[in-house]
């Protein structure tokens, strides 16, 4: 709309931050202002290292 302010680039860049289980990303769906996106993130295997126990 006419007159709301857009979002800065470094708001619209999706920044994902490994961690066990996803704790500190903000992208883990745990947060509603941003999409989950673990499902095609390149540290998936590294914030669920417990796949390894399932072979």
């Amino acid at each position: 709309m006419v007159g709301e302010p857009r979002e800065s680039a470094e708001e619209e860049e999706e920044i994902l931050t490994p961690s066990y289980h996803g704790e500190l990303c903000r992208h883990n769906g745990e947060n509603p202002e941003y999409e989950i996106a673990c499902d095609e993130c390149d540290f998936y295997l590294f914030c669920f290292p417990d796949w390894k126990e399932y072979l």
